[in-house]
């Protein structure tokens, strides 16, 4: 058996890939001059559309927004949506094993985040179950995404709760933008093998039609304390999507997808008789399909409508719990001028979830009622108005909503934006927003843990989901700059303050005595709105292109989280969250193209340690190299988390503790051909 490389060799290999970073952010002597690469100021220019819910300038947009686009998502080396997010200024994203993340922003990250929304082509992406988001069924073909959004803070005001923290829009690209056969394939050691086969073609005058199919299979972690984790991940997805468009100016779109995938899973959970744990082996199995059926239409003028209804079927056979979920999603939304200075957008939303939870294989979680149907109602209303025009704007919107699992909710905003010099962007927010409850969190029954050495009984602790848990809120501040201080540089500062109320603590209560399966006492924890939180930050983004051919990008983000349970609250885990997240997180980004159609990438990240559940720090490197052939073949070889052996990011804990895995330095090789 080859033996691991020692400290020493680990050491003569971070010298040498220190020096292939330094030459990654030189620029390249003598190198021609790419006239079609954008500026700093056309980067700008891009439209975004989830922060406005219409299309607006990137530049002029009062709140804390990033794009990533088609070029960053194919030069970036990465092979899921969660690495990609990994180079978004303030996103936190752990990876815990070979098919799991965490991913979140601001605060709160765990495999079960719970604040942050989801969208992939105008429709949310997460479950009911938890009010999150699993990760490992989001497979988008990511040659087909035509950009990111991201938005960092409370939205709201337009897209509903759970769009708490932070909003993600994912926006794949019209069919007549990928017509012809496309043809990706590759693999490695860690991705150990990969195909893509997508074919496109124009129907009749105003139609396209666009077909996928993809796959792959992706090796296991390693274990933090030696060995191979049984975690390995394979699935196979396919889908077409049809665009068509009227004369009148009006577009349709069709999207249907379907999903296939399974990974295996060690867990270890509590059990009643010693030695009162089980180590525990199984495969996730998870299948879905979906089908989405849009018209919008835009005038001359500028205003438009829009309707959209989506359905999903999804079916999770997971160790913790049996799942089927079916979704109905339908949405309007109309905006237009009023007079020479406003921009109204409003807009109406109707979702039904059914869904059919039973216990896993290995009774981790109980939900009671197995089997529930419940709806949500939404209208919203936003005003963009200029005061002073091309000098201030302000931005008063809302968005009611009325949710089974409580009351009516209304969640205003307010936004002002304010350009003191054609260079210069200013703006200030205040913002409310709820995280509604989750299914999880009123009717499930979750064993956590067994205490083997009380007496006279083993103590087994039980979460307990609870009908009147009500609830989260947050007030949130936020201020930022936009300054470009010459046609290679730019800088975008946000600033943020949230003030958390009613978050989610688990409160013991009276032992009950149980004879079954053997004599012990059950101490239930209710989920209760027990404990209040502070966070503080900002995230800092500096855009420099030395070159037309060469860019550098370099993020920094900061975050202090303060939770505060409320007095007489007995969760001794309430204030985990404040080490959940890390402190720092810093990427630094470089873009280089070379002389021979040759491109070298890199991306260098830091993220801090995490006190909960006590991560090291990191400093990891991915690279690659990328070769055109003409305008229809590419060969790329990447380099993933090159700095070290291995390294820890995330854990999974809820009951059924997972192994704590070891994410390790990978390599993949990587063909695109076009015909």
């Amino acid at each position: 058996m080859a033996q691991r490389p020692g400290k020493g060799e680990r050491s003569g290999g971070r010298q040498w890939l220190a020096a292939v970073v330094l030459c990654c952010l030189l620029p390249a002597a003598g190198a021609e001059i790419d006239l079609a690469a954008l500026s700093i100021e056309q980067l700008l220019e891009i439209d975004v559309t989830v922060a406005m819910r219409r299309e607006a300038p990137l530049r002029d947009t009062p709140a804390a927004v990033y794009v990533l686009r088609a070029e960053d998502i194919r030069r970036s080396g990465a092979t899921s949506i969660p690495e990609l997010l990994r180079l978004v200024p303030g996103v936190e994203v752990g990876r815990i094993s070979a098919g799991k993340w965490a991913v979140s922003i601001r605060g709160f990250n765990t495999f079960f985040a719970n604040k942050l929304l989801v969208l992939i082509d105008g429709r949310t992406a997460y479950s009911p179950v938890f009010s999150g988001v699993f990760w490992d069924a989001q497979d988008v073909p990511l040659v087909d995404i035509e950009r990111i959004e991201v938005v960092r803070g409370p939205g709201a005001a337009l897209w509903g709760s759970n769009a708490v923290n932070g909003v993600i829009n994912i926006v794949t690209r019209p069919a007549a933008a990928t017509t012809g056969g496309l043809l990706e394939m590759g693999g490695g050691d860690e991705e150990r093998r990969f195909a893509n086969l997508r074919y496109g073609a124009a129907l009749g005058e105003a139609g396209h039609l666009r077909a996928y199919i993809k796959g792959f299979d992706r090796d296991d972690t390693r274990l933090s304390s030696g060995g191979d984790n049984f975690d390995d991940w394979q699935g196979v997805q396919g889908g077409l999507r049809w665009d068509s468009a009227e004369r009148n100016g009006g577009q349709w779109t069709l999207q249907l997808d379907s999903h296939d995938s399974d990974q295996r899973e060690e867990l270890v959970r509590p059990r009643l008789t010693p030695p009162f744990f089980d180590a525990i082996r199984t495969t996730i199995e998870y299948h879905g399909s979906s089908a989405l059926l849009r018209w919008q239409r835009r005038h001359a003028d500028g205003s438009g409508q829009r309707w959209q209804i989506y359905a999903d079927r999804s079916e999770r056979d997971d160790t913790l719990f049996l799942l089927d979920i079916d979704v109905i999603d339908a949405d309007f939304q109309h905006n237009f001028a009023l007079g020479q200075r406003q921009q109204l957008v409003w807009g109406l939303g109707y979702r039904q979830f059914s869904d059919d939870i039973r216990p896993g294989r290995f009774g981790l979680i109980r939900f009671a009622p197995e089997r529930d149907r419940f709806a949500l109602a939404s209208a919203f209303v936003q005003n963009d108005i200029s005061l002073l025009p091309q000098r201030l704007n302000l931005l008063l919107g809302t968005k009611l909503e009325d949710h089974d699992f409580g009351p009516l909710v209304l969640q205003p905003n307010l936004r002002l934006l304010f350009t003191p010099a054609a260079d210069t962007r200013l703006w200030a927010a205040i913002s409310r927003a709820v995280r509604r409850p989750s299914r999880a969190e009123r009717h499930s029954f979750i064993d956590v843990a067994v205490d083997p050495l009380s007496a006279p009984l083993p103590i087994l602790l039980q979460i307990q989901g609870r009908e009147n848990y009500g609830h989260e809120r947050l007030l949130a501040y936020e201020a930022g700059l936009r300054h470009r201080f010459s046609p290679v540089l730019e800088l975008d500062l946000a600033l943020f303050y949230n003030d958390y109320n009613e978050l989610r603590t688990f409160e013991p209560e009276d032992p009950q005595l149980q004879l079954a399966p053997v004599p012990h006492l059950l101490v239930p924890l209710a989920v209760s709105n027990g404990a209040d939180a502070v966070s503080r930050g900002g995230e800092l983004l500096l855009k420099w292109q030395w070159q037309p051919r060469w860019q550098l990008e370099l993020s920094y983000a900061y975050l202090d989280l303060d939770v505060d349970p409320d007095p007489g609250s007995g969760d001794t885990s309430a204030r985990d969250p404040e080490g959940e997240s890390a402190r720092h997180r810093v990427v630094l980004r470089s873009l280089w193209q070379l002389p021979w159609q040759l491109e070298l990438d890199a991306a260098l990240r830091h993220v801090s340690k995490l006190p909960t559940p006590a991560i090291d720090r990191y400093t990891e490197l991915d690279l690659r190299l990328g070769k055109r052939f003409g305008d229809q073949l590419e060969l790329s070889l990447v380099g993933q988390n090159l700095l070290d052996d291995q390294h820890e990011e995330a854990v999974l804990a809820l009951g059924a503790q997972a192994p704590r895995a070891g994410i390790e330095r990978g390599a993949y090789l990587k063909l695109t051909l076009e015909f």
